[in-house]
Formats: C-alpha cells, structure tokens, sequence
C-alpha cells in the first residue's frame, strides 16, 4: 500500500470515528478552523520557553516526545476533517502548492535565503544562468 492509500485509509478511519459520534453537525468549517488554531496553539505552548539549540533534545525526551505527537495529530486530524468540509484534498492540495512555489522560487534565487518571492529582483525573476 503507497502512502497515499495509506493517508486515504486514515481519513476513512477519521470520518468513520467523527459519523460513529454523530459529531458531523458540530464540524463545520468555521469551527474546525477554529479547534484546529487552539490545537496549534497548544503545540506552540510546549516550545515556549524551550531554547532553540535545545529543541531536539527536548523533544527526544519520551514524555515530550508523546506529547508533541499528541498535539501534531489533532493538529492534522482537525486540518484533514476541515479540508473534508470544503472539498478539498490536502495532499492534492500540497502537490498543487509545491508547483507554485516551484515558480515563486526558482533554485538560483532562494537557495539559502529567507527572502519573500516578492523581494527578489525583478530583473533576476527567471534569468537562471542559462544551462
């Protein structure tokens, strides 16, 4: 099974759960996003006051690392089931940004920059090097 059986499966599993409840009629979108900002907020919480150097260290830490992963699924839970709300696939979706952003940032202008698409010159949108 490729992964995108594996993601379809799990989605099955997320709408089987929710219809098992009778919690359709709570899932709007409008709430979704709402219970899905809190649940990245709560993810935001556990890295606080952790210093950036000792992030991985942190998070390699049994307890933490639980903890972080609890908050990572109902982050993508809720994301899955809002995007299942207004018809939208999310790994079609993902696929779809990843060209876009292909464009916006083409290799020779963003390699190592933190720079907007919209920064890069004008003048260097699309000149390559030619090969």
């Amino acid at each position: 099974m490729n992964e995108s059986d594996q993601f379809d499966e799990v989605v099955l599993d997320l709408i089987d759960f929710r219809d098992e409840r009778d919690w359709q009629q709570f899932h709007t979108p409008r709430n979704l996003y709402i219970a899905m900002t809190g649940e990245v907020g709560e993810l935001g919480s556990l890295f606080q006051w952790v210093n950036d150097a000792d992030v991985a260290g942190w998070v390699a830490q049994q307890d933490n690392h639980q903890r972080v992963s609890e908050e990572v699924a109902d982050i993508l839970a809720y994301l899955i089931l809002f995007s299942e709300s207004v018809g939208i696939h999310p790994l079609e979706a993902l696929k779809d940004k990843i060209l876009v952003n292909e464009e916006k940032y083409p290799v020779d202008k963003a390699y190592g920059s933190a720079q907007k698409y919209t920064e890069f010159s004008k003048t260097d949108i699309g000149q390559g090097d030619g090969s």
